[in-house]
């Protein structure tokens, strides 16, 4: 599958893990990266966030145009109402 994390000591998928402190929440912060732990072999470790799949919300939103948005927000006076 694409855009999987492997685990590095024994190839099985990783998934996301909590962080375990406020150093660590704050390391999270300041590097980017965020803390994974595969369930296989009981690794943990620290790894970038996955990239965002194409058709995920956030990437569709990025796709509109501002025209498009600004005709999408019920408040807007330049938007067709019924």
């Amino acid at each position: 599958m694409p855009g999987t994390l492997l685990c590095p000591k024994c190839g099985k998928t990783v998934h996301h893990s909590r962080p375990r402190s406020w150093v660590e929440r704050v390391r999270r912060r300041v590097t980017g990266l965020v803390p994974y732990r595969c369930h296989a072999c009981n690794w943990r470790g620290w790894r970038d966030e996955f990239p965002p799949a194409a058709d995920s919300p956030r990437e569709i939103h990025r796709a509109l145009t501002d025209s498009e948005l600004a005709k999408l927000e019920p408040d807007n006076s330049e938007g067709e109402r019924m």
